[in-house]
């Protein structure tokens, strides 16, 4: 081949290789956590809290809603700050038009944690309780994107502790406790979704990321919960007041906190029992039935 021609498609080739690069690196602008998106989450941060962030990692971790972890979003990432040096930061945005962190939530969240420990105590005997947060599993992010100046107090009743389960082993009177919970949180103004889960021993201690509640390794232990029933919080315009007793042996129950020290509670406090516990307060009260019967016959 002539040398001239040799050369010229050479120079081509370098060419079209050069191209393709420039090609795939405009492409990447637009890829999820790009660099060029990784730095407008940064300086959006920086922005907002007048100080500087640093990029941590992605953001891989599973959560609901298909927020965590989902990539064909705009940015979603882990970030920290010298002021908060523990504490890694979610920020978020679908598509570069709004950004969303949990940065206060994540602040307040073990003073809420003290806070709450204390509170369960005041309400549920037998084995210490346990309140467990989700600020870093299962919350929405737009609940949980507050302003830079939101104080503790406002944090409380924004909303931003979504759930808040608590474990007991109290189980003497499971509605009359519920009330007073709710009751509670109300009159400290904490604003969140109380769901309380009744166990037959202090078992729900070994409750983990690994041995979650919902599918906790001893079932027979786990005797049944108390929620609100639309999903909502306690200060949101749409509670009701409803909640919903369930456990995994009958149909769950419906009932206004309201109607609690109106209504014979016994039926439903007994769905929190052990089961061998009520078939043996059934056969009692059979027992003395019989008895009294036997006594009206002689």
């Amino acid at each position: 081949m002539n040398i001239f021609r040799m050369i010229k498609c050479g120079i081509l080739v370098s060419a079209a290789a050069v191209m393709v690069a420039l090609c795939s690196s405009c492409g990447n602008k637009s890829n999820y956590n790009s660099k060029v998106h990784i730095n407008e989450a940064l300086r959006h941060m920086n922005n907002k809290y007048g100080v500087e962030f640093t990029y941590d990692s992605d953001n891989t971790k599973e959560g609901s809603e298909g927020i965590f972890g989902k990539q064909d979003s705009y940015v979603n990432i882990l970030v920290t700050c010298k002021q908060l040096p523990d504490i890694k930061i979610v920020v978020y945005s679908s598509d570069g038009s709004e950004f969303l962190d949990d940065l206060v939530p994540k602040k307040f969240e073990h003073q809420a944690q003290a806070d709450l420990n204390l509170l369960a105590k005041t309400v549920f005997e037998g084995d210490k309780p346990t309140v467990k947060l989700y600020l870093n599993t299962e919350s929405e992010m737009s609940k949980r994107n507050l302003p830079a100046d939101t104080t503790y107090e406002d944090f409380l009743m924004s909303g931003a502790l979504g759930f808040v389960d608590i474990y007991t082993d109290d189980c003497d009177a499971p509605l009359e406790d519920y009330r007073s919970l709710a009751g509670r949180l109300m009159g400290n103004e904490i604003n969140c979704e109380p769901s309380v889960w009744y166990f037959a021993d202090d078992s729900y201690t070994r409750i983990d990321e690994k041995n979650t509640v919902i599918d906790f390794d001893e079932p027979e232990k786990k005797l049944g919960q108390i929620r609100v029933s639309n999903g909502g919080c306690i200060f949101d315009e749409d509670f009701d007041g409803e909640i919903t007793i369930s456990n995994d042996r009958s149909d769950p129950v419906s009932l206004q906190i309201s109607q609690i020290t109106e209504v014979d509670t016994a039926p439903y406090n007994a769905m929190l029992l052990p089961a061998e516990t009520t078939s043996a307060n059934n056969g009692s009260e059979s027992a003395a039935d019989n008895t009294d019967s036997n006594d009206e016959l002689s």
